[in-house]
């Protein structure tokens, strides 16, 4: 289980120090040291969608070729690749449509432009 020196936490919107207890690690998430919310190691959100909430413990971006079909993985955003949340299995995960723009990057997030919407990917300070 990999350590973060800090994970965001929706409720106290900052990245905190998170502490890794089973129940949680076994979803993706962290359990924030100053309030107790758990929140995913990456936090998925749309700022025109306050309903929109997704997390996961790890990510991957696929890259395609000419043809649409799946090419290979990076570990760094691109334009022209989508964003896959774990996890990596026939359980239920999160694939965005191509990234067309990246508005913002830093070590704490990405904001990132689809095809269709607007995301803000909040990652853990490793």
């Amino acid at each position: 289980m990999e350590d973060y020196k800090a994970i965001y936490c929706l409720r106290c919107e900052t990245h905190t120090k998170h502490i890794p207890k089973l129940s949680a690690v076994r979803d993706g998430c962290r359990v924030c040291s100053i309030c107790s919310r758990m929140n995913g190691v990456y936090t998925l959100v749309k700022p025109d969608d306050k309903d929109f909430l997704k997390y996961s413990g790890d990510i991957k971006w696929m890259v395609y070729d000419k043809f649409g079909s799946y090419h290979a993985t990076l570990n760094e955003i691109g334009l022209g690749c989508s964003l896959l949340m774990s996890p990596f299995s026939d359980d239920y995960t999160w694939l965005t449509t191509i990234v067309k723009e990246i508005t913002e990057e830093d070590e704490h997030h990405i904001q990132f432009e689809t095809e269709n919407s607007l995301y803000i990917l909040h990652k853990p300070i490793k």
